[in-house]
């Protein structure tokens, strides 16, 4: 998971993310409150400091360092650098724990069993992602089409998950607003995005050609774009 992830490329990742984690967040746990709480594969924190809205305490794990040399500030977040597979906590320490978009990479029975003994009794494990149709703009920048193997929708149904209820599964969609800078920001943390402008404009100009040629479409959308959500939620038995 961290080799996909480069010091560029984390920078912008934390230059922007879009604000869909919080509003994810209050359709899953309407309103409840937790002490302790754990985001495994936080990045840059964005997913780490929704969490803390819910909880006194938080603990972000990211495999990848320098996506930790970017993360953002929160007094009730602290972020750690992990890349073992046991989770450096004690039996039944946390309330509540999420996967925001990690789950994809870092699926093993291992984890899972590690969430599990991790999780208390009534606990609450949230895996969730969103997938922003960028079909269009791509096509405007020109790039290759590449199919991508990567599942938005994966959860822990291929695992046994025997001290695990799923509590509810769904897919919604949203809009949300965007400037033409965030959208060159977002769409260069995709390292594979950025090497290709990279070859094709030189290192100094990738993020200013991609601005100024994403412009005129994204004025034709109204500065739109649509994302679809996907949620599974769990409760510890």
């Amino acid at each position: 998971m961290s080799n996909d992830y480069d010091n560029i490329t984390a920078y912008h990742y934390s230059a922007y993310r879009p604000a869909l984690h919080l509003p994810i967040l209050e359709s899953c746990l309407e309103g409840k409150y937790f002490e302790k709480g754990l985001d495994i594969g936080c990045g840059t924190g964005h997913s780490s400091i929704a969490l803390a809205n819910f909880c006194n305490e938080i603990v972000g794990l990211e495999p990848s360092s320098d996506m930790l040399t970017k993360t953002i500030f929160n007094k009730k977040v602290n972020y750690l650098h992990w890349e073992a597979k046991k989770l450096p906590f004690p039996n039944f320490y946390f309330e509540i724990v999420t996967l925001a978009g990690s789950w994809y990479y870092g699926q093993s029975q291992y984890l899972l069993d590690e969430i599990t003994r991790v999780t208390r009794s009534g606990g609450k494990v949230l895996l969730y992602d969103f997938n922003i149709v960028l079909n269009e703009v791509l096509s405007v920048l020109n790039i290759p089409n590449a199919e991508s193997i990567y599942n938005h929708q994966v959860n822990f149904s291929k695992f046994q998950s025997n001290h695990l209820q799923e509590v509810e599964m769904k897919k919604s969609s949203m809009t949300f607003s965007i400037t033409s800078q965030e959208l060159a920001h977002l769409i260069l943390s995709v390292k594979l995005y950025y090497l290709f402008f990279e070859q094709k404009w030189g290192k100094q100009a990738v993020f200013s050609k991609t601005e100024n040629t994403i412009q005129p479409y994204l004025m034709s959308t109204g500065s739109i774009l649509t994302t679809y959500i996907y949620i599974t939620l769990y409760q510890k038995k």
